[in-house]
């Protein structure tokens, strides 16, 4: 039998940590490898040889290692780039030499890109020794061919809790208050979305629907006549029908507003 290894890279969640566990788990019941081996800090640290030996973890710790929050294995934002031949061979290079023949690789929609970049390599250059299998794990939920990644689970309800935390907050004073809570989610608005579970939203600005401008403050003032508050949700992603997106819009250059700049810019301008 070979060997196989299990690594995690971008963005950490509060869950990420049981795929690792579940590999080893998994080979302790069915021991289809001699060797788990555990890559830190992902691929850029897989082309250093840093590896760790993760097949007899006992019982105690792999219950711990699935609670544990965060990548305990550490992670990177190291790029694949399919043009750089040299990454390929150096791992390649050192998969061989520890008689690997699975990597498992853990992330999002970039560790999954590396997963294909590495597969792609593979075919490409006739190596039918070694498997790279992607794992998603992604707090954004966007990951293409799956119903829902594991880690938007928790990370919707921490959302959901913040929303409700902040709008208590918020409904302490008598004045006039807009707040803003931008989050994650480039191009997908599930992060956004989950904050309606808390009730107390009453704005949702989502990265699928072209923001309108007009109609956006209109809705806004419509709040703030009726209870002198208004309450947004605001997606990271958010732009206009041109793809142009908000961020980069009218308060690129506002130091205060670094949160959903343009938001902040246009309530500013027109409520305050």
């Amino acid at each position: 039998m070979g060997n196989c290894l299990v690594a995690q890279s971008g963005g950490p969640t509060s869950v990420i940590n049981a795929t690792v566990a579940g590999v080893v788990k998994a080979n302790q019941l069915n021991p289809v490898y001699d060797i788990v081996y555990g890559g830190l800090h992902g691929v850029e640290g897989i082309m250093q040889e840093m590896l760790v030996d993760l097949t007899n973890m006992s019982e105690e710790e792999n219950l711990i290692l699935k609670q544990t929050p965060a990548s305990t294995l550490g992670s990177c934002r190291y790029k694949l780039k399919r043009a750089n031949v040299k990454d390929f061979q150096r791992i390649v290079e050192v998969l061989r030499k520890y008689d690997i023949e699975t990597m498992f690789y853990v992330g999002g929609n970039d560790s999954m890109d590396t997963v294909a970049a590495l597969s792609e390599y593979a075919t490409k250059h006739n190596i039918t020794d070694l498997r790279f299998v992607g794992c998603p794990k992604t707090v954004d939920n966007d990951l293409m061919v799956t119903d829902h990644c594991p880690g938007y689970g928790s990370a919707a309800k921490f959302i959901s809790n913040t929303a409700l935390q902040t709008w208590l907050d918020v409904n302490v004073y008598t004045r006039q208050e807009v707040f803003v809570l931008e989050t994650m989610g480039r191009d997908a608005g599930w992060l956004a979305a989950s904050s309606t579970v808390s009730g107390v939203v009453d704005m949702l600005v989502l990265p699928e629907v072209p923001f309108d401008e007009e109609a956006f403050l209109n809705t806004v003032k419509k709040h703030m006549d009726e209870k002198n508050k208004c309450y947004i949700v605001v997606s990271e992603g958010v732009q206009y029908a041109d793809g142009t997106y908000l961020a980069a819009a009218k308060a690129k250059d506002d130091a205060v507003a670094k949160i959903a700049p343009a938001i902040i810019f246009f309530i500013r301008t027109v409520l305050i």
